[in-house]
Parts: C-alpha cells; structure tokens; sequence
C-alpha cells in the first residue's frame, strides 16, 4: 500500500469517512509508537487493513486477523483491543468479541466505544440488564448522545423497567438538536 493511499485511509478514518466504521485510529495513543519506525509501521499497516477490510462484508475474517496482529504488536493498547472486539463482533464472534471490549473496559473504562457497543451487542443477545447497565454507563460518559439514550427508553421499554422508561425517551427529547430528528410525542 502506497504512503499515499494510507494517508487517504487514515484521513477517512480520523474525519469519520467510509473507511472508519467506528475503529479506533490513535497513531500516538501507544507510546512505544509515538516515535516512528518499522514497528509503528507494522502497526499502522495491520490497523488500516483491518479498517478496509472491516468496512467490506466479505472481508470480516480478514479484519479480525489484521488487528489482532495489530493488538500483538500493542498488547497493553485498549484502543486496539477495541478494534479487534469490534471486528470480531462484525464477523459474527459475538462471545469472543464481547470479552475482548470487557478486558478494553477493564483497559480504559474512560473509551465510550466498549460501552456502546456491548450494550448493543447484550441487546442482541437478548440480555436487557446488562445491555441497559451499558447504556447507562455511556449515558454518564458521552452526556448528549442521542444514540444512547434512544436505546436505553428502547431497552427501558422492552425489560418492563416501567419506573426508569420514560427517562430514556425524557433524555432523548431533550438531546433533540437536529431539525431532521421527527417530533417525539410527549411522554
């Protein structure tokens, strides 16, 4: 792959282009890294290449097994053991990808992604209590996000939490910033 053809991958990803797909691409967040080199060059090349290949339906095996070489590489990196959960969970390892984001958490609770998706991933399971537990979580992290606080009225709604529903939509209403967003019925 050409310098330039990386720039464009890493471009996408850093502005939330195609090729992002909600991996992570923190080229200084390892500090071993952070100082160039054939190893930053290994794992540029391992994390890019999942990307493409994450964002390709056909290709998901191919994702998981370039960024688990990426997470070789950086064994202590949460934010490469979250994309390698990801992609496990886009190939349809959902037990494999959920301990992956478990053991990023317990990494870095601080990165919103493994919230996020372990609460859709328990809400396909269908385990409501914990994907709820995510959600709430998130909610806490990322105040404003929308998403979440859509799939916890959702979740609310489904487990018969009937004391805590409406505040999931209540939230939602209130996060409303869009003018795309349809007008929700009052609660």
């Amino acid at each position: 792959m050409s310098r330039k053809e990386r720039a464009w991958l890493h471009d996408e990803a850093r502005c939330g282009g195609a090729a992002s797909g909600g991996i992570r691409n923190l080229d200084h967040s390892i500090p071993e890294f952070s100082r160039g080199g054939a190893a930053e060059e290994q794992l540029w090349s391992h994390r890019n290449l999942g990307k493409a290949f994450y964002e390709n339906p056909t290709t998901h095996a191919e994702a998981v097994e370039e960024f688990k070489k990426a997470l070789d590489l950086a064994p202590d990196s949460a934010p490469e053991r979250v994309n390698y959960g990801l992609a496990l969970l886009r190939a349809g390892k959902t037990k494999e990808g959920i301990e992956e984001l478990e053991k990023a958490q317990k990494q870095d609770p601080k990165i919103p992604h493994t919230w996020f998706s372990l609460g859709i991933a328990f809400k396909k399971e269908p385990d409501y209590d914990r994907a709820i537990q995510e959600f709430e979580q998130m909610v806490l992290l990322v105040p404003g996000e929308a998403v979440s606080y859509y799939n916890l009225g959702y979740l609310y709604k489904a487990g018969r939490k009937t004391g805590s529903r409406p505040e999931g939509f209540r939230n939602l209403r209130q996060t409303r910033s869009e003018p795309c967003w349809p007008a929700l019925p009052a609660l």
